[in-house]
C-alpha cells in the first residue's frame, strides 16, 4: 500500500504554497499554484472496484449559461442563440459518453465552470461519481480543465501555466488505500508555436519529478489534449548546429515521453498510444488526417505489479457509430456560422473521440 504524501512535504516550495521557485531538470522553474475547491456528492454511493477506467474527454466547449464576458462569440448573448435549452443537450452528450465508456475517473478539457461540470455530475450521481474539481484558479481562462471521480479526491492544485492558457490540475485519488496521482492538461493550440507548449511541459515536468522525488515508485497518470501528436515532428525550437540540427518538442523532449518501456528507469513516462498500432492512433480528425492530440501518459509504478497497475493492452479509443460522421470521422457539435451570428443546432458531440486505460489496484 502507497500511502497518500502530503504535498507540502514535497520538494520545499515547490506545492506547498501559491507561489514558489524549484530546479527541475537544471533549469529553474517559477510555479504559480493555488489550492482548488473539492466538491463531494454524499448522495452518490460509494465506489469501491479495485478495476478502474480512466478516460480524457475533450468535450468541445461546454460553455453555462451564465454570462461572464469570457465567452467565446458563438457562446456569447447577441452574437449566437446558445441557451439553456442547449446547454443541457450537451451536458447530456457528456453523460452519454461517460456512461457507455465505463469510465470511472474522468479527465475533461474545455468546460466553462463549475456549474459546467456540477450538471455534469449529477447527471451521473447514479453511476457513482461522487467528486469533482475544476482548476479554475490561479489564472482565469475561457474554459478550463477538471476532474470527475467515483473515487475520493483527496487534495487538488491548479498551476499556472502561460498566460491566457488553462490551468493543470494535479489531484490525488485513494483507491482502496493507494494514491492515484492524475494530472490534467489543455495545452496551447497549434494556432500558437511549439516554444509556448515547451514552456508548459517544463512546469508539468517540475510538478512530475517533485513527485517522484518523493516517492520514485509514485503511481502517476497525465491526461489530456496535449495539442501534440505522439511523434510529433514539427516544432520552432532547434538544437545542435547546421550539421546536426534536432528539433524540440515539448512533450517528447521536456516531459520525457516514449514508447520504450526500457527507459521508464531513467525517469521518461510511457505514452498509451504505443500500445495500439500505428493504423488505429488518432482520437482528433483535421485536415484530412488522424492526430493524437489526446493522450494518456503514465509513470514506471504503474508497470511495477504493486499498489495500482495499468493493465497491458487495455488502451483505446473510445468510438461508437454515434460519435462519428458517416465518414468515420468524429461528429462535432454542430453550429452554423454566419456574419455575426452563431446558430447552434443541438446536435453533435465533440472533434476530438475520448481515450481510455484501465487500471488495477492490487
Amino acid at each position: 500500500m502507497r500511502k497518500f504524501i502530503p504535498l507540502i512535504l514535497m520538494t520545499g516550495a515547490l506545492l506547498s504554497g501559491c507561489s514558489g521557485a524549484t530546479k527541475a531538470r537544471g533549469e529553474t522553474s517559477r510555479l504559480i499554484s493555488s489550492d482548488l475547491t473539492i466538491y463531494v456528492d454524499s448522495s452518490a454511493a460509494p465506489f469501491r472496484d479495485t478495476i478502474f477506467q480512466v478516460m480524457s474527454y475533450n468535450v468541445e466547449n461546454l460553455f453555462d449559461t451564465v454570462y461572464s464576458g469570457t465567452e467565446y462569440r458563438d457562446y456569447s448573448p447577441g452574437t449566437s442563440n446558445y441557451s439553456s435549452k442547449f446547454f443541457w443537450i450537451k451536458v447530456h452528450h457528456v453523460e452519454k459518453v461517460i456512461k457507455d465508456a465505463g469510465a470511472d475517473i474522468v479527465g475533461l478539457q474545455e468546460v466553462e465552470s463549475r456549474i459546467s461540470v456540477h450538471a455534469i455530475q449529477e447527471s451521473l450521481r447514479e453511476e457513482g461519481f461522487r467528486y469533482y474539481v475544476v482548476a479554475d484558479r490561479p489564472q482565469r481562462t475561457a474554459v478550463n480543465v477538471a476532474l470527475l471521480s467515483k473515487y475520493p479526491i483527496i487534495f487538488a492544485r491548479g498551476y499556472y501555466t502561460i498566460e491566457r492558457v488553462r490551468n493543470l490540475l494535479l489531484a490525488g485519488i485513494l483507491i482502496n488505500g493507494d494514491t492515484l496521482y492524475i494530472l490534467v492538461n489543455h495545452w496551447k493550440s497549434k494556432s500558437g508555436p511549439e516554444s509556448m507548449r515547451i514552456e508548459i511541459a517544463k512546469i508539468v515536468r517540475a510538478v512530475v519529478d517533485s513527485i517522484l522525488e518523493r516517492d520514485p515508485d509514485a503511481d502517476i497518470v497525465l491526461v489530456g489534449d496535449f495539442n501534440t501528436h505522439h511523434d510529433e515532428t514539427q516544432s520552432d525550437v532547434v538544437t545542435g548546429d547546421a550539421f546536426n540540427p534536432k528539433i524540440v518538442v515539448g512533450l517528447i523532449d521536456i516531459l520525457k515521453t516514449t514508447g520504450n518501456k526500457k527507459l521508464l528507469s531513467r525517469g521518461y513516462l510511457y505514452n498509451l498510444w504505443y500500445d495500439l498500432p500505428e493504423k488505429q492512433r488518432g482520437s482528433h480528425f483535421f485536415a484530412g488526417k488522424w492526430g493524437t492530440l489526446d493522450h494518456i501518459i503514465v509513470s514506471a509504478g504503474l508497470f511495477d505489479e504493486k499498489g495500482i497497475s495499468y493493465l497491458s493492452g487495455s488502451f483505446h479509443v473510445f468510438k461508437p457509430p454515434y460519435l462519428l460522421t458517416p465518414s468515420g470521422t468524429p461528429y462535432r457539435w454542430q453550429v452554423n456560422r454566419g456574419p455575426g451570428f452563431t446558430e447552434h443546432l443541438g446536435k453533435g458531440f465533440s472533434d476530438h473521440l475520448p481515450i481510455v486505460a484501465t487500471f488495477v489496484a492490487r
